[in-house]
């Protein structure tokens, strides 16, 4: 069953069900300032805490309402964060985290996302904090009055990185009248995709994998997908002055498409592909494998799991293996684990990296601080939440005739330079991409990397598009 509550409760996660993302009951206590000018300019306004010194209203559907004491140390399993009181501090900057105007209750019908996304899988990425990014982004939105006085329910379904709980996933999208699927995270989209088509359920902010992802009618992903993040790797290596580079990748048949894309974003750079290594999941003994990779290269691409990335670079550092390595988009976890073999690496990032001062970066580290401060920030997290922030900035501002999946899938259809706030650069889905099997890659921009003193850095702040050839990109 699902629960109406105020924003900072936790309520479980449950494989498929729809949970704590309707925040009906009005604050107790508000900060003594707010934010208007802030969210007059910018696409994404930060949200106002709903707190109490004594505790937080939960309201249950059916119509219970008790008073919860709340503790520093309070944890149930949920993707909510507990929310901290608003300070008096009179700052609106987003970095701050300080709260904003609380806007009318929501009371229209309930706007449904849902995120499908592989959440309990073995051997993947953890992606449990794409699920609280997007409860996150739905609360600040609900706080300040919803979508259209209607606030956003976000479903969360466990496709377990299995083609049919996947498929089920999609299933239950259609019969629970979601309106989009937001943000998730699935190598599955060729079995969930052909489904929301026949429904006209839009997919928008998901992590491009599956070939569909980027040909589908109903895919809408916001950044360049992992294709795009490999060419960049290369790319950012030839810059840099290599002249033959590597690739290392998961022994899959997806993993060996990767050396495809690392000739791609050599393109006239003069530099050129050499050894292409697969690697096994679960090796353990990757030494052969780094050294294969480092012969007669001066760079190595490394297009692997989280578990075989790690194991593969302290491996080659300890080896003595000093040449430059460049990955796709990682997340600030994987380098805590690296620790100081981590140093110097570079990252073709998806969106702007975590600590990059753009305005939209703000607001999503301020959301997460007050709605979700135990879950992780990544990579992951970012785009849950841009997904469902930009979805409703479309549903705000479009010409719907209805909320209602299709709707929503033809107003989509027709967005020139929407304002990504720095997170993603202008984002236009009206012209189809002209790239082979890539259609739906409407952004094809990354950004460069580097981990410095433990965190991910921009490089330059710069947009690049690995996929043109450099002399005309």
């Amino acid at each position: 069953m699902g629960l109406d509550v105020v924003a900072g409760s936790r309520v479980p996660v449950p494989d498929c069900r729809p949970h704590a993302v309707t925040f009906s009951a009005r604050p107790r206590r508000l900060s003594t300032t707010s934010s208007i000018a802030l969210m007059k300019r910018s696409m994404f306004p930060l949200s106002q805490l709903s707190c109490s010194h004594k505790g937080v209203v939960v309201a249950v559907r059916k119509g219970a309402t008790r008073l919860v004491s709340l503790s520093l140390g309070l944890t149930l399993a949920a993707s909510l964060g507990l929310a901290a009181c608003g300070s008096d501090d009179d700052s609106s900057d987003a970095s701050s985290g300080g709260a904003t105007a609380v806007g009318p209750e929501p009371t229209g019908p309930p706007i449904k996302f849902m995120i499908i996304s592989q959440l309990t899988a073995a051997n993947q990425a953890d992606t449990t904090m794409s699920v609280a990014a997007a409860e996150a982004a739905a609360a600040s939105i609900n706080a300040r009055g919803g979508v259209n006085g209607s606030p956003i329910r976000i479903e969360a379904c466990d496709d377990k990185f299995n083609p049919n709980t996947a498929t089920a996933c999609a299933r239950q999208a259609v019969t629970d009248d979601v309106v989009a699927v937001v943000g998730g995270i699935s190598g599955q989209g060729d079995a969930t995709n052909p489904i929301l088509e026949e429904a006209n359920i839009p997919a928008v902010g998901n992590y491009a994998i599956s070939p569909s992802d980027f040909s589908s009618e109903i895919a809408f992903p916001l950044m360049a997908g992992a294709p795009t993040a490999i060419a960049g790797a290369a790319r950012a290596l030839a810059q840099a002055g290599a002249e033959k580079v590597s690739i290392v990748y998961t022994d899959i048949s997806q993993g060996a498409a990767s050396t495809a894309f690392v000739e791609v974003g050599l393109r006239g750079t003069g530099a050129e592909l050499g050894a292409k290594v697969p690697v096994p999941l679960g090796s353990t003994d990757v030494a052969p494998l780094a050294a294969a990779a480092a012969r007669d290269s001066d760079g190595i691409v490394i297009a692997l799991q989280p578990s075989e990335t790690i194991k593969f670079i302290q491996t080659a550092r300890q080896a003595g293996i000093d040449l430059p390595f460049a990955t796709p988009s990682i997340d600030a976890d994987l380098v805590e684990k690296l620790g100081a073999a981590a140093e110097g690496l570079t990252v073709a990032s998806l969106y702007a990296p975590l600590t990059s001062d753009v305005p939209g970066m703000k607001a999503f580290k301020a959301d997460m601080e007050q709605f979700a401060p135990d879950a992780k920030l990544s990579d992951w997290s970012v785009g849950a939440w841009l997904a469902v922030q930009t979805v409703a900035k479309v549903i705000e501002e479009g010409q719907l005739s209805e909320i209602d999946g299709p709707s929503l899938l033809a107003e989509l259809g027709t967005i020139k330079n929407l304002d990504m706030q720095g997170i993603l650069p202008p984002y236009s889905t009206d012209k189809p991409a002209s790239l082979p099997g890539l259609s739906r890659l409407f952004n094809q921009s990354i950004q460069f990397g580097k981990v410095e003193d433990g965190e991910i850095v921009p490089t330059d702040g710069k947009w690049v598009t690995p996929l043109i050839p450099a002399t005309g990109g």
